[in-house]
Order: C-alpha cells, then structure tokens, then sequence
C-alpha cells in the first residue's frame, strides 16, 4: 500500500512538473515574440524583478538593437532542450525556487545556426517570468 501511494504521488508530481514546463514555454515563447517584433521595452516590463534590477531600460534596448535586430526576421525556431530545475544557482537571492532553461536553435534571415538561452522563474505568486535570456 505504501508503495502505491509513493507512486502515485512521484506520478502526481511529474504530470505537474510537465504542466509547469509547458506553461513555461508559453511564457517564454510570447516573450520571444516581444523581441521579435523590436518590442524591447515590453519584454523587459514583463520579464522577472531579477532581470529587471540588472539591466536598465536604456541597457536593454541598447543591447537588444545591438545584438538581436542586425538579426533581421526570425525564420525558425525550434526547442532544442529544456531543463527543470530548482534553486537558481549564481542569481542573489535567498530562495529561487522552480525555474526552466530552455534552448532554441533558431534561423534568422541574416543569420543561421543561432541558439538563444532563455531562462524563467516561478515568482512566489506561482507565475513564470523571464529571468535571463542571451544569444550564441
């Protein structure tokens, strides 16, 4: 009996795992879209307080018409790997909790065989946000 219930919490806990990485995706991919479309400002506004206090307003959109719109248009993208993790190691705070790193290999039209990290973090509130994100 014992066992059974060890199961069916483990098979309970991983199907909530699954739900919270495809909720995670979501996040991440409307984020990505932000910058797709040069909507630097609101991919900050909606990234996580830790991303925020990081980097400025005026760093960000410096950064990102630096980095991301000699890119041009996204042509593909595709999820290369996602990890879910607990505890953020290197970020200064006290309890992380629950975050994601997910990698894509993407094509754009001035440049293929780009691979874009993006991690998020599940804030108290239980919502996933984009804690940090850079382009290889």
């Amino acid at each position: 009996m014992f066992i059974i219930i060890l199961f069916l919490i483990s098979a309970w806990e991983s199907r909530t795992a699954r739900a919270d990485e495809g909720e995670a995706g979501k996040i991440a991919q409307n984020w990505l879209m932000l910058g797709d479309k040069g909507r630097y400002s609101d991919s900050r506004e909606t990234a996580a307080d830790v991303f925020k206090s990081g980097v400025s307003e005026k760093q960000w959109q410096k950064t990102m018409k630096e980095m991301r719109r000699p890119l041009g248009k996204v042509v593909s993208r595709k999820l290369r790997s996602k990890q879910y993790k607990t505890g953020l190691p290197g970020l200064s705070c006290l309890d992380c909790g629950e975050y994601v790193i997910m990698e894509y290999d993407s094509d754009f039209e001035n440049r293929i065989s780009v691979r874009e990290t993006i991690t998020l973090l599940r804030d108290g509130n239980g919502k996933w946000s984009v804690a940090d994100y850079y382009i290889r």
